[in-house]
């Protein structure tokens, strides 16, 4: 790969994974501690050109000035730009600068790559991403609601999806595999708090988008991203699927309308998730 970029890098944990899988990374993040922390953990990177950091939040429109960003005392994995909701006792709000992703895409060009992890505000940089026009070959975003696929469906460019469960992947990728930019095998362990590998490298099949709107539509959004590409689908969900037809038939109706008794639907659920969702 030429370039990823990495929408809400945190604390860096994906960056070593992604300096030996592209050319170049763009590093954004909003929380000025932890932009600290990245300078530090990856200087010879930033020297080297290699990874450049933008130390702002991305916004859907261009923003004169600053703007609040509201960073969680206690679990700052879950700071946002997203004020609702937000009980001033567990967030910080820090004044920061702003860029939105026409401006990225603009100075780097269109990514390979690019990972959006921005809490609650990835919905809006989907829109940003199809007013833009042109996109990368493959893209992560959060689902913490059905309306992330929605806008996946209309931006029209993907043609397969993978989905891959945040809690897992520090558990099933350790000392993991992956071919490297320089046609080399590395190995990574991915910290908690990772969003994972991506494309060919997360061990699942490429599936349809109606074959990922029902495994959805069982499994439920939340900690989960979603992977798209502009590959064709490698497996169809019937033909894998080793659960009783009934279970396929709950996969294309929506939990609240399904005859299915709850603790039948629970059994369903863990079974699903175990087969599709890595």
């Amino acid at each position: 790969m030429r370039l990823i970029i990495d929408l809400g890098a945190h604390a860096g944990n994906d960056l070593p994974y992604y300096l030996e899988k592209a050319q170049q990374v763009v590093a954004v993040e909003a929380n000025p501690s932890r932009c600290r922390e990245i300078r530090s953990r990856f200087s010879a990177e930033l020297r080297e050109g290699r990874l450049f950091l933008e130390e702002a939040a991305i916004t859907e429109f261009p923003i004169h000035g600053k703007v609040r960003f509201w960073v969680s005392k206690e679990h700052d994995v879950q700071s946002s730009l997203v004020e609702s909701g937000k009980d001033p006792e567990q967030f910080d709000p820090v004044e920061v600068a702003t860029t939105t992703l026409d401006k990225l895409l603009d100075r780097f060009g269109v990514p390979d790559y690019l990972k959006i992890d921005l809490e609650h505000y990835d919905l809006a940089i989907l829109r940003s991403l199809k007013r833009f026009g042109s996109f990368p070959a493959a893209l992560s975003v959060e689902v913490h609601s059905m309306k992330i696929l929605q806008q996946l469906s209309q931006i029209g460019h993907y043609n397969s999806y993978k989905i891959i469960r945040g809690k897992s992947v520090a558990r099933h990728y350790q000392d993991f595999p992956f071919e490297g930019v320089d046609g080399e095998t590395h190995y990574f362990s991915f910290p908690h708090h990772s969003s994972g590998p991506i494309g060919s490298d997360i061990e699942s099949h490429w599936f349809s988008f109606a074959d990922v709107r029902a495994i959805l539509r069982l499994a439920g959004t939340g900690w989960l991203d979603i992977h798209a590409s502009t590959l064709r689908p490698t497996a169809s969900l019937k033909a894998l699927s080793p659960l009783h037809p009934l279970a396929l038939r709950l996969l294309s109706t929506p939990m609240a309308k399904s005859k299915l008794a709850p603790k039948h639907q629970a059994r369903v659920r863990k079974r699903l998730m175990r087969t599709f969702l890595n």
